[in-house]
């Protein structure tokens, strides 16, 4: 519990600099902040931001969530999807790339970054003088 309670105050930490640098620079500050996903399901969460932002001088902000049924997690939802496509056949190659950052101006192609493609190639590479010498391991059956 010891280990939520600081991480979550450091979430609202970070909201209330986040406040500051805008009334420092004579923004208009918001009159609401939504939290949600699965961690606006946590009721701790729920007292505690407005308490704290409250204690830091903004005390007009209103925290909404959506109810505790519809706060739901992300990685379930991802995890589900996976599994409908594994049972549908999809599959995935064992030297696929990863996106670390993907924009949503890309998502139908997205761009690999540069670090990821030369991985990428220089696995190929690898994998094609292992198998033109010979010294490629067959599977084994274990």
């Amino acid at each position: 519990k010891e280990a939520l309670r600081v991480a979550f105050e450091h979430l609202a930490s970070r909201i209330v600099l986040v406040l500051e640098g805008l009334k420092s620079q004579n923004h208009e500050l918001p009159t609401t902040l939504v939290v949600s996903g699965g961690v606006a399901s946590n009721n701790f969460l729920r007292r505690l931001l407005p308490a704290f932002l409250m204690a830091r001088g903004f005390p007009d902000i209103e925290i909404v969530a959506p109810p505790v049924q519809f706060c739901t997690d992300n990685a379930a939802m991802i995890g589900w999807a996976g599994l409908e496509m594994f049972q549908a056949g999809f599959r995935t190659p064992m030297d696929f790339g990863t996106l670390r950052k993907w924009s949503l101006e890309n998502l139908e192609t997205p761009e690999m970054e540069e670090d990821s493609r030369n991985v990428l190639a220089r696995l190929k590479d690898e994998k094609a003088k292992e198998t033109d010498n010979g010294s490629a391991e067959e599977p084994s059956d274990r």
